[in-house]
């Protein structure tokens, strides 16, 4: 089976974020072969984003950081966390 982490950063994305969590969703319903990790990095936003990712039941792992520190910065942050080796950054 191959693993992959998926990588994404946040940044007041409460209005498009619940639609892409779905369409991965999917993704990995449609696609068993794969184990995918799915990493978000809520990257200080001032919306809901971050109770979004706390309540998705396909999120592996989760990071806030309290203020905006770039997008960069927030994939980098992510990577960190990741367990497998490869690793998908959005």
């Amino acid at each position: 089976m191959l693993k992959v982490s998926i990588v994404i950063a946040a940044y007041n994305e409460s209005n498009r974020l619940p639609q892409s969590l779905e369409k991965i969703s999917a993704f990995k319903s449609a696609h068993p072969e794969l184990d995918l990790e799915l990493i978000l990095v809520d990257d200080g936003s001032k919306d809901s984003t971050w109770e979004i990712i706390q309540n998705s039941p396909i999120v592996t792992l989760k990071e806030r950081l309290l203020k905006n520190r770039g997008k960069g910065f927030a994939l980098r942050t992510g990577a960190k966390l990741a367990t497998t080796d490869l690793i998908y950054l959005c």
